[in-house]
């Protein structure tokens, strides 16, 4: 079981990538959407090549797209990503109506 800090570094690797999966621009756009440094973008993007085999382009002007998946499962990814979606709104409207 993973501990709460290495949780939380896997939710922010995670983030990263699902924002890059969506192109959602460069280090900068993804860090101030996400809500972290530009320097852990770029300490995230580095991990995702060099642990899981990814190829990640970066361009100043379109930001950063996936090229190569590595060792990941876009599908399984794409899948996993919609559940905790709707997993979200499903908390977030419980938590409005005071269920």
């Amino acid at each position: 079981m993973l501990g709460n800090r290495n949780s939380e570094k896997f939710s922010v690797l995670f983030d990263v990538l699902a924002a890059i999966a969506d192109r959602s621009g460069n280090r900068f756009e993804l860090a101030e959407k996400i809500k972290v440094s530009p320097q852990v973008i770029g300490r995230q993007v580095k991990l995702l090549r060099k642990q899981f085999g990814m190829t990640i382009k970066s361009s100043t002007k379109f930001g950063y797209s996936i090229e190569d998946w590595g060792i990941i499962d876009p599908v399984r990814f794409a899948e996993q990503r919609e559940i905790e979606a709707k997993e979200r709104k499903k908390n977030e409207t419980d938590k409005n109506s005071g269920s």
